[in-house]
């Protein structure tokens, strides 16, 4: 009984198709991302968040990048706008949840390490900085790569979302953190394999899989 979700995350390059080498962005063919999206909308009843194009929308809204510049994720911009778009799946489910606006958030600067700066073993040298988002609103919790995390949320104002559980990657970890306060409960679970067992288990309210483009593959691995 519980409502099911799909967030795929698209990758860097395909919100930032202008930065890749003209052999990889001289393909302009419909992506199997773009295939999956129109296949859901238009063959099933699945709720799919429209990621991609909310982000590329978003270039031109924010003067700012949506993507860790020394990374292949979204940073707290990029995982707002998806944040964004997910709340307005959920209004339509929930007619009394009133997800958070940009407002409610302060923006400021990190240069923190990002992945490919680990990987090519430049961490330290000076990297442009990157916007951040904080609000009052967000749990302390770190949903990062830990493998399960389950947040109660103590707040009991309305307009509340139902127990909720999440498959996730790591483009979760700022996605779950802005959804964690929106949440009576918030159980995340870093995995590609979606796991009717536990769902059958924990009885959530809701349901959410969200898995990166680059894994999309996992999807038709059940």
């Amino acid at each position: 009984g519980a409502e099911y979700v799909v967030v795929i995350a698209p990758n860097k390059g395909s919100v930032y198709p202008e930065y890749l080498p003209d052999s990889i962005a001289g393909y302009r063919g419909l992506s199997r991302y773009d295939k999956l999206m129109d296949f859901l909308e238009k063959r099933t009843d699945i709720h799919a968040v429209k990621v991609k194009k909310a982000l590329l929308g978003a270039k031109h809204r924010f003067n700012q990048p949506l993507y860790e510049i020394n990374g292949t994720r979204w940073n707290d911009i990029g995982a707002f706008v998806a944040y964004e778009e997910l709340g307005a799946v959920l209004t339509r489910l929930y007619p009394d949840y009133k997800p958070k606006t940009l407002s409610d958030f302060s923006i400021g600067k990190t240069n923190c390490v990002r992945d490919l700066e680990r990987m090519l073993n430049v961490a330290g040298y000076h990297t442009q900085a990157e916007p951040t988002l904080s609000c009052p609103d967000i749990p302390a919790t770190d949903f990062g790569i830990t493998p399960a995390i389950a947040y109660t949320n103590m707040a009991t104002r309305t307009g509340l979302l139902p127990k909720t559980i999440a498959f996730r990657d790591c483009f979760c970890a700022r996605l779950g953190a802005y959804l964690a306060g929106d949440c009576r409960q918030l159980d995340t679970y870093t995995s590609l394999k979606f796991d009717p067992d536990l769902v059958a288990k924990e009885k959530p309210g809701l349901v959410i899989e969200e898995v990166a483009e680059r894994y999309i593959d996992y999807l038709f691995g059940r």
